[in-house]
């Protein structure tokens, strides 16, 4: 609820300050974006883990560059630790429309690509490649790659702060990492779970709003 309400007082400050400014709000050619996105169900930033960068090339066309960073690590008891680190990139590229004198609609395509790493270990063993020692799907390192294309607004409430809001589709491959089990005390002996392949096709969006700044 606080998020909201954050939000709202800062839309409508922003806007009634703006009122005069109907002209040159827009991104042009030279520009630099940082944006994040924000999800009003949950109250939660950084909606996917990403910061986005842009560069516009043009007053039609921008470079855009995602980016995550994740680490966690966790005592589960006495004797037994687990971590988990991912990075996540995604350039990309957008073409603009004209829209209005606020209202920036845009096109585009982007190359997710993460990697992520998993580990467990206790008295009895270390384990590389997941974070337990049933070595599940959801819980292993992987390595994915995907190709989205992606529809979009950016909405400038003033100069240089712009809302706005994204929806694509997309293909995506991801290889999941061997499991080895190096046992301490040397039985039962040293093994490794093979990793697998998977692919996937899903239609998405921000699910709430994007909130950026031009620099």
């Amino acid at each position: 609820m606080k998020i909201k309400l954050f939000l709202l007082a800062l839309l409508t400050a922003v806007t009634f300050s703006a009122q005069a400014q109907d002209g040159g709000l827009k991104a042009t050619a030279g520009s630099t974006t940082a944006e994040i996105g924000v999800n009003l169900t949950s109250g939660t930033f950084l909606q996917g883990g990403q910061i986005r960068l842009r560069r516009f090339a043009t007053d039609e066309m921008a470079y855009r560059l995602g980016v995550g960073v994740a680490h966690n690590s966790e005592k589960i008891s006495e004797n037994a630790n687990r971590s988990n680190t991912s990075l996540t990139i995604a350039p990309g590229v957008e073409k603009h429309f004209a829209g209005t004198n606020r209202l920036s609609p845009y096109v585009g395509a982007e190359l997710p690509i993460s990697f992520s790493g998993a580990r467990y270990e206790d008295d009895d063993v270390v384990v590389r490649g997941a974070n337990s020692r049933s070595g599940s799907m959801t819980e292993r390192g992987a390595f994915g790659i995907g190709l989205n294309v992606v529809a979009g607004m950016d909405f400038y409430i003033a100069q240089n702060f712009f809302t706005g809001f994204e929806f694509g589709a997309g293909l995506g491959y991801r290889k999941n990492r061997d499991v080895k089990y190096e046992f301490k005390s040397g039985v039962p002996s040293d093994e490794t779970i093979d990793g697998y392949h998977s692919t996937r096709f899903n239609v998405f969006s921000t699910g709430g709003i994007r909130i950026g700044f031009v620099f």
